[in-house]
């Protein structure tokens, strides 16, 4: 069967209106974004009925679930960077090139990451703190997990390049598919249900790589018949390369970007340790749970992505002026939101999560403090997206570093040892102001540049046509 030779403009946010377009693409990349998350919420619930150990272990894992993640983010975002970009000019051979060569790069990246993450599993979590009472488990779950990769990464990367053509949609209802099989997978595999016997732990990491192999396998199927956006035509080992850099260049400090956040994570972690396993099971439960509502805003920065880099393309910069009006605006409605939404509900949410005293102490703790940073981390999230699109992404790495390692994890030290706990998660919201306020201002700034660069080409171009 061939794919569809639709050669149509995929332009789709160059017109229209801004708010509602940004609007409606945030709804259904939410409900995506929340499926992705749900992954290791599901886990979490689940695996928190086994005991408080194998709660504890599935949180040693989180830094190298999201190094991965975020490797895999990386891609995709330096992706949907270019393949937006060329879409906004109407390049079509472009886009079907780098679609393609984008694919080609995920799946050199996933045998890389395999390697070197079964070679330095043990190390790396026992600088964390985990001990051999929880290493068993670890390896229990990533022994599995890591090898399932694959069908991460690939589908990560397939789903950026539907988006950057501007259909939300899709990529979202595949997610959450995806997580909905993981679901009904994940008690039947950690518990048992008839002929399948109980797994635990590992139960858990092999309902998620099923749920993974549908996304593969429908993302790539979407790519080729319904948008005709694979080739498999021979590139030159130039048009490889070439490729391969338009998309490092944004993707590369992306991922890298995205691993200093885990990085910075398994540190809090290791402080937390010293507070006991309920403490470091709290923290994991609680930030699942606080990922989940942080959801809009990843799903207003992926929005964000593909409108930038259409409309820059086709330089439309009043949109993009009302897109970034809507997004700063929208961040303090939510954040304000959920600071009322915690204050009520931290308590019980926590108790659903796990019953045990010690652990819903820690829960409530961090849901009452770290709610005040939302707004602010939305405005990163917005600044440093934009950034890598506006191929800035440097500065948006820096931002992300500066985040991570000049504010946040030195105050959650010295925060640690005076003030416990309160100090470590208070030391999140510092961080989050900080960085956002900068963050927002590298963004105007830049953008002017361009922007400013972008009206003086038009009104050359302008001035040649009438001449």
């Amino acid at each position: 069967m061939e794919p569809k030779k639709e050669n149509k403009n995929r332009a789709k946010f160059t017109s229209g209106h801004v708010g509602k377009q940004l609007l409606f693409g945030a709804i259904p990349m939410t409900i995506g974004i929340g499926a992705a998350i749900g992954f290791s919420f599901v886990d979490t619930v689940f695996i928190a009925k086994l005991g408080v150990k194998q709660l504890a272990a599935i949180t040693y894992t989180f830094p190298m679930v999201f190094v991965v993640i975020g490797i895999a983010m990386g891609l995709g975002i330096g992706a949907t960077a270019v393949i937006s970009k060329a879409i906004g000019e109407g390049d079509e051979h472009r886009v079907k090139r780098l679609s393609t060569d984008a694919i080609l790069l995920g799946l050199i990246v996933t045998a890389i990451t395999i390697i070197i993450g079964l070679v330095f599993l043990d190390p790396l979590f026992m600088s964390m703190g985990a001990d051999e009472t929880t290493m068993p488990y670890i390896r229990d779950y990533m022994y599995i997990w890591l090898p399932g990769t694959i069908f991460l990464i690939l589908p990560m990367v397939g789903n950026y390049a539907i988006r950057a053509t501007g259909d939300i949609k899709t990529p979202s209802y595949i997610m959450l598919a995806a997580v909905g099989i993981n679901l009904i997978l994940d008690p039947m595999f950690i518990f048992g249900f008839g002929p399948i016997p109980a797994m635990g732990i590992q139960g858990a990491a092999l309902a998620t790589l099923i749920g993974r192999l549908v996304t593969l396998i429908i993302a790539f199927r979407i790519l080729y018949y319904k948008y005709d956006m694979i080739t498999f035509e021979r590139p030159t080992l130039k048009e490889l390369f070439d490729s391969w850099k338009e998309i490092l260049h944004v993707g590369l400090p992306t991922a890298a970007s995205n691993i200093i956040l885990p990085a910075g994570f398994g540190i809090i972690i290791d402080f937390t340790s010293d507070y006991g396993e309920a403490a470091v099971a709290a923290l994991g439960a609680a930030s699942r749970i606080e990922s989940l509502v942080m959801t809009v805003f990843m799903a207003l920065a992926a929005v964000l992505s593909p409108f930038i880099g259409q409309n820059w393309g086709a330089m439309k910069f009043d949109r993009i002026d009302k897109a970034f009006k809507y997004a700063i605006a929208f961040c303090f409605i939510w954040g304000a939101i959920m600071i009322g939404f915690f204050e009520l509900f931290k308590e019980p949410i926590s108790r659903f999560v796990k019953s045990d005293p010690a652990v819903v102490e820690v829960m409530v703790l961090y849901l009452s403090i770290t709610p005040f940073a939302m707004a602010f981390r939305g405005m990163l999230m917005i600044s440093t997206s934009a950034l890598n699109v506006l191929k800035r992404p440097l500065e948006s790495a820096a931002l992300t570093t500066s985040y991570m390692f000049v504010f946040f994890v030195p105050f959650a030290y010295f925060g640690s040892k005076y003030f416990g706990l309160v100090g470590i998660f208070t030391s999140l919201v510092i961080g989050a102001v900080i960085t956002a306020i900068i963050g927002y201002y590298t963004l105007m700034n830049r953008y002017n540049k361009i922007k400013a660069k972008g009206e003086i080409d038009i009104a050359n171009s302008e001035a040649d046509v009438v001449v």
